[in-house]
């Protein structure tokens, strides 16, 4: 019986040695029938059975790590991502550099296919100074942000461009960041009266509000004009970032600013935030 158990670990460990370069699937089988013998087997003789057990461990990641590494060289970057998978901690050298350029590669075709936001995770998981990573990384960034920008997610939108901004502050894609966190927003709300009927009026935007003393008050510019429509709705297009812009209404030959009575100051400024259009929502006027 022990002649047998031994014999068994030995060949085990012997047959997985020999798939090294091969197929790392049936290492890790392998490996898995050595580092799982029955205890009445190992108890016969620890040292063979602990050292057909590393061999065998070392094998499987051995094959792993050459598996992906031919699967990168023929560009099946998920094939070797997935042979990587197969290795419980995966060692630093050749088998960190084949990782980088599997999920560099596998992210290029993400970003490619319009799947940002799965090649920034596997992007995540390299530095952005690898030189492989740093050729892809920017751009996905960018593609992130935008597709964040269809979907009307500015919070996430902004953590895009403010981490391309950081990471790669002297990128192509980093100068477009920039200019989409400048970008001037829509400004857009509704008029009615207190019946809740529309208001159709000419409005505007005022970029300074000074109070004068005695209730009077006084509007500067740059002006931003509109108009609002049929159901009272108004928007403003491209007004710069910065605030607070002060909404006034053209009646009885003049404009007027509703001003709240609590504070005199006027009752809908406006902070027009990056990436954000601004919606003062229902204003009711007397």
């Amino acid at each position: 019986m022990e002649w047998g158990a031994a014999r068994g670990i030995s060949d085990t460990a012997s047959n997985a040695a020999q798939v090294r370069p091969g197929d790392p699937a049936i290492a890790s089988s392998l490996y898995q029938t050595v580092a799982q013998q029955p205890v009445v087997f190992t108890l016969l003789d620890r040292h063979d059975a602990s050292q057909a057990s590393h061999l065998a461990m070392v094998a499987s990641d051995e094959a792993a790590v050459n598996a992906a590494q031919s699967a990168v060289a023929r560009k099946d970057f998920a094939s070797a991502i997935a042979f990587l998978a197969m290795i419980p901690s995966l060692p630093p050298g050749q088998a960190e550099a084949v990782q980088a350029a599997a999920f560099v590669g596998e992210a290029q075709l993400l970003v490619a296919g319009g799947n940002s936001p799965d090649a920034l995770g596997l992007l995540g998981a390299i530095s952005p100074a690898d030189a492989e990573a740093e050729a892809i990384y920017p751009q996905a960034l960018l593609a992130a942000a935008q597709l964040c920008d269809k979907a009307e997610a500015y919070g996430e939108e902004s953590v895009d461009l403010n981490n391309l901004i950081n990471l790669f502050p002297d990128s192509a894609q980093a100068a477009k960041a920039r200019a989409m966190l400048a970008a001037p927003q829509n400004v857009v709300g509704t008029l009615s009266d207190r019946s809740g009927n529309p208001i159709v009026a000419r409005v505007r935007l005022s970029s300074h509000f000074t109070a004068l003393g005695s209730g009077s008050y006084q509007t500067t510019g740059p002006f931003y004009y509109g108009r609002t429509d049929v159901s009272g709705n108004f928007r403003f297009t491209a007004i710069p970032i910065g605030g607070p812009y002060v909404l006034e209404v053209f009646r009885d030959g003049g404009w007027t600013t509703l001003i709240d009575p609590s504070t005199g100051k006027p009752a809908n400024p406006v902070q027009v935030l990056p990436l954000t259009p601004a919606d003062l929502a229902f204003i009711v006027l007397p």
